[in-house]
């Protein structure tokens, strides 16, 4: 799911203790979306807008009714707590089809909250939108193995995947590769690798050539921040190559 601006502009416009309460009766007490509004926006629709809150704020069908049966406003107040202190033009699960000349955030240096899963419950990702910008200009807006360069095609890849990477990790250059779309799900999937060599990899159970899939790739080394061996190491060993 990717968040768009618009969604980020409608949640800014609705007040903070509504976007709270959106996201505790999403959690705590499992309601669909559509009684969500109805209650709290006192609207009888099809639940459009309190799916946009929850979605900008990281949440989807697993996480609705995972607190079910504690209806402490106490959750509430820690939710509201902790999203009035973020600042949603920086909330993206996946950042590459947003354009990054309309999310106006500075891109200057990381902040000691950047990488980190800032709700406790939710799954959402800071500083992100810095780290694909950093990582594209590092790649020259072009694709490590093919020459992609539409930013709507391009993505910016954990090496080491962001749910297994600590904060420092999360947010280090020399952990990301910007990939195609094509090429991050290969590479995501662990279909393809990258050696110490800097070579690509490729695994035995999928049949390229078949599936039309070129094999004739080279990497693209970038002048700085060059992949860390270390990760690359992981990822061969978590896909087994």
């Amino acid at each position: 799911m990717t968040v768009k601006k618009s969604m980020v502009n409608f949640v800014e416009s609705l007040d903070m203790k509504i976007r709270s309460e959106i996201i505790y009766r999403h959690v705590v007490l499992g309601e669909s979306t559509r009684t969500i509004e109805e209650i709290v926006l006192g609207k009888r629709k099809n639940g459009w807008e309190s799916w946009n809150v929850l979605q900008v704020y990281g949440y989807d069908s697993s996480t609705k009714g995972i607190l079910y049966g504690d209806n402490s406003k106490n959750i509430q107040k820690e939710i509201l707590k902790e999203i009035e202190n973020i600042d949603i033009n920086d909330l993206h699960e996946e950042i590459r089809n947003v354009d990054l000349e309309d999310i106006k955030i500075p891109f200057s240096e990381f902040t000691k909250n950047d990488g980190k899963n800032v709700l406790k419950i939710g799954k959402l990702r800071i500083g992100q939108a810095k780290w694909r910008k950093k990582l594209l200009e590092n790649y020259d807006n072009k694709c490590a193995l093919c020459n992609i360069t539409d930013t709507d095609l391009l993505v910016a890849s954990h090496i080491k995947p962001w749910s297994n990477s600590n904060q420092k990790e999360k947010i280090d250059l020399s952990n990301g590769i910007i990939l195609c779309v094509l090429h991050d799900k290969l590479f995501d999937k662990g279909k393809i690798s990258i050696s110490d060599s800097y070579n690509v990899l490729f695994t035995k159970v999928l049949d390229f050539n078949k599936n039309g899939i070129d094999t004739d790739l080279k990497f693209s080394i970038p002048s700085e921040n060059i992949p860390d061996k270390k990760y690359l190491k992981e990822h061969r060993k978590a896909n087994k190559f």
